[in-house]
């Protein structure tokens, strides 16, 4: 992790052009946790990676700009509670209520001895 200014700064980015979800794994019965931005500035999907790790590829373009499309994203549970948990005072009330959503999931999903 890098310093709070960085994690100010991917918190602003994440906030508007990020997603905290869930999606359904193909052929099995649970959901996946992920935090995932996608734009075509590939200097900002690096910066994020260099603050959070986490994965980048390349996406489809967009048909209306052509332009090259890129995807960071992070599904680990332990990797994207504390990411969440560095950027949750930065974020505002909607952002904020899915990234506790995605916490309290985590949690639920925590073996007793795990604490």
């Amino acid at each position: 992790m890098k310093d709070e200014l960085d994690i100010a700064w991917a918190a602003g980015i994440l906030e508007g052009e990020g997603c905290f979800g869930f999606y359904k794994v193909k052929n099995h019965s649970y959901k996946q946790i992920l935090i995932r931005c996608k734009m075509t500035d590939n200097d900002i999907i690096l910066r994020l990676q260099s603050i959070f790790g986490g994965y980048i590829r390349p996406r489809k373009p967009k048909k209306e700009t052509n332009k090259p499309l890129w995807e960071w994203s992070l599904y680990k549970q332990a990797d994207v509670a504390v990411v969440i948990l560095k950027i949750l005072p930065y974020l505002g009330i909607r952002r904020s209520a899915k990234a506790k959503e995605l916490l309290a999931y985590i949690d639920s999903r925590k073996k007793p001895n795990e604490g």
